[in-house]
């Protein structure tokens, strides 16, 4: 919600959710692949990328998603490599 915390109002909840899909497949090229992980959260995979380029595709999605449902609205999401999945 626009004070950072989860929206608790299902409806809303979902509706935003549906909005942050369109633009997540809107923002990603062709060759990245993302899927809806529960209704707050989305798992994307960037094919021969690196973490500062992961910034950037972050900055879009979040710009777009401002655009589309007001300045207030936020993104957080975290980067890990596929390195990282051996540790795992």
């Amino acid at each position: 919600d626009y004070e950072g915390k989860p929206i608790q109002n299902m409806e809303k909840r979902n509706l935003k959710s549906e909005v942050l899909r369109n633009l997540i497949g809107y923002c990603l090229r062709k060759g990245d692949v993302y899927t809806q992980y529960n209704n707050c959260q989305y798992l994307i995979l960037l094919d021969g990328i690196n973490r500062e380029n992961c910034e950037v595709v972050y900055r879009r999605i979040r710009q777009r998603l401002k655009e589309e449902c007001g300045s207030r609205a936020e993104l957080k999401y975290s980067v890990l490599s596929m390195a990282e999945f051996d540790k795992i």
